[in-house]
């Protein structure tokens, strides 16, 4: 069920989101920009690129743990759901999420 809600909140992230170019050009002006990425996020999941999902998502974790109670952590269970259990990304985020949170 929290895997579920975490990937509606990541769906719901596009809502009226500004465009992935947008966001990039808002964490480059401002890294700290956790909501902004969030949504870059959103969107990498949406067109079914996960590695960069995971990285934003990972930054949020290391950065700003408070950040929309966990998103982060959160954020990346929900990827880790849409990935096969043999994929290396889930391996190497898996370990560097938990070295985050540890």
């Amino acid at each position: 069920a929290d895997i579920l809600r975490s990937r509606i909140q990541l769906a719901r992230a596009l809502y009226q989101a500004p465009d992935v170019e947008t966001l990039e050009t808002q964490i480059s002006q401002s890294p700290d920009n956790s909501a902004a990425r969030y949504q870059l996020a959103a969107h990498y999941v949406a067109q079914g690129d996960f590695e960069p999902a995971l990285q934003q998502l990972l930054t949020i974790v290391q950065h700003d743990r408070q950040f929309g109670g966990d998103a982060g952590r959160r954020g990346m269970l929900a990827v880790f759901s849409m990935l096969d259990e043999e994929s290396p990304l889930l391996h190497q985020f898996r370990t560097s999420m938990f070295n985050a949170l540890h």
